[in-house]
């Protein structure tokens, strides 16, 4: 069971002796307080004092944050050596071997102090999104169905783009939609839209929805619109990608 550590505006040494020992144990720490940053190795930089966050990882990572943006201001990867002095200032100092980098974050007031310890450490897992999934499926088509051919991505259609556009074993049009996460009868709709598109130019097609899963509604959706469905596993597709048809994400990608 997790156990937490609570300090609010502690002074300084009550402060710098709990985060000492806090450090011993191996504990998730998060500081907040009036601070000031300074970075010494392949470079040099100095904040001014202003009020961070502080966060200490088990691992020896350090990361501090500002009160705005996501990206940190400054951090220093794990295995990184700590050292805590309480004197005039609580001074952090974090210290990396190789290459030989110093930071020292130099406080002058704590308002809080927290801590976790005995935590659960979970699992993390990264899934494809759907330009992945998209182009492993172009790749490997047969996981659509057997004969599907793949014959364009992203078309444009009026009410918008067609994941994959193909022809079945019989030459008969087929409208592909991906979703990345179980699909809703949205996501049915959605799909017919485009079939109905396709039929004002003449175009008579089939339509497959592939997802990992598919709620209630939108199986009775499909079985009504003939929709077929195809379930896939994301962590499959990930698992069987290479390093390089994975796209470098970043979190703002999903928001």
């Amino acid at each position: 069971m997790a156990r937490t550590v609570i300090l609010n505006e502690p002074d300084l040494e009550e402060a710098g002796k709990t985060l000492q020992e806090l450090l011993d144990r191996g504990a998730w720490i998060s500081l907040y307080g009036s601070c000031m940053v300074e970075y010494e190795g392949r470079g040099y930089s100095k904040s001014t004092w202003g009020d961070k966050h502080i966060m200490i990882k088990p691992s020896g990572s350090i990361i501090i944050h500002g009160y705005k943006g996501f990206r940190p201001e400054n951090w220093q990867p794990d295995n990184s050596v700590f050292t805590v002095e309480t004197r005039e200032y609580l001074v952090i100092k974090s210290i990396r071997k190789k290459p030989r980098e110093t930071l020292n974050v130099i406080c002058r007031k704590i308002h809080g102090l927290m801590a976790l310890e005995e935590f659960e450490t979970g699992e993390f897992v990264m899934y494809v999104d759907e330009h992945e999934i998209r182009d492993y499926l172009i790749k490997n088509p047969e996981i659509i169905e057997q004969g599907f051919r793949p014959v364009k991505k992203e078309k444009p259609v009026e009410p918008g783009f067609i994941d994959i556009y193909g022809m079945d074993s019989s030459g008969v049009p087929v409208v592909v939609e991906i979703k990345r996460v179980k699909a809703s009868v949205e996501a049915v709709k959605q799909l017919e839209k485009y079939i109905l598109a396709l039929e004002k130019h003449g175009v008579k097609a089939r339509g497959i929805l592939v997802a990992p899963g598919f709620t209630e509604s939108a199986i009775k959706e499909a079985y009504r619109a003939r929709i077929k469905l195809v379930p896939i596993d994301p962590l499959e597709i990930r698992k069987r990608l290479s390093r390089r048809d994975l796209r470098r994400r970043r979190l703002t990608d999903y928001f």
